[in-house]
């Protein structure tokens, strides 16, 4: 498996030439980054957070690693941070390449956290996802576990206005919307960008 840093820290895993996708969906570390340095009008960092809870890097398990996952945000509110980070919305088919090449395999975390222990530029890394991934790794945790309880926000096409909007599990897909709400929250969907080098 091939890595990168992305802008905020976290790591991106190759699943097409140029093409590198987030290894977690959008996290609360990451969300937090974003809002300080941008402090978006949109954003009431509590009434977000409420409801799924929040727990730090170093004490995320088997039973509680969804609460490192930014939800409760709506499609564009995901596209704003992901934009901000240098991503896009994945398309239906690039996520499906890329659940069959690294977030249905095993050994991602483990790969990955080989990846950030030799990394030339560890400076880059944010130390709460290197902590995130330990974790997740050190209880058991595999990326495919995410989809017991949430889906993937993916698009019909990689250029706006983006087509359909699709919730993605790696057994179904299912419409949400032709062109998503910019009001509602969802606690079933997490957000996961696509890198272009």
């Amino acid at each position: 498996m091939e890595f990168i840093i992305d802008k905020s820290g976290a790591l991106s895993v190759k699943i097409l030439k140029g093409k590198y996708i987030n290894v977690l969906p959008l996290t609360k570390y990451q969300f937090e980054r974003f809002i300080w340095e941008t402090a978006p009008e949109w954003c009431d960092y509590n009434e977000i957070i409420k409801t799924t809870g929040r727990v730090t890097p170093t004490r995320v398990n088997k039973q509680n690693h969804l609460s490192a996952l930014l939800s409760n945000i709506n499609f564009d509110e995901a596209l704003e941070i992901s934009r901000w980070f240098g991503s896009r919305p994945p398309t239906a088919k690039e996520w499906d390449v890329a659940y069959d090449m690294a977030f249905g395999e095993v050994r991602l975390f483990k790969e990955a956290l080989i990846y950030m222990e030799k990394a030339k530029e560890r400076s880059k890394l944010d130390i709460r996802m290197i902590r995130l991934i330990e974790n997740m790794h050190s209880s058991g945790v595999k990326r495919k576990d995410l989809y017991n309880t949430v889906g993937e926000l993916v698009c019909e096409y990689p250029l706006e206005p983006f087509g359909r909007i699709y919730l993605k599990r790696p057994d179904d897909q299912l419409l949400v919307t032709g062109k998503p709400s910019t009001k509602t929250r969802d606690l079933k969907f997490v957000y996961c960008g696509i890198v272009e080098i």
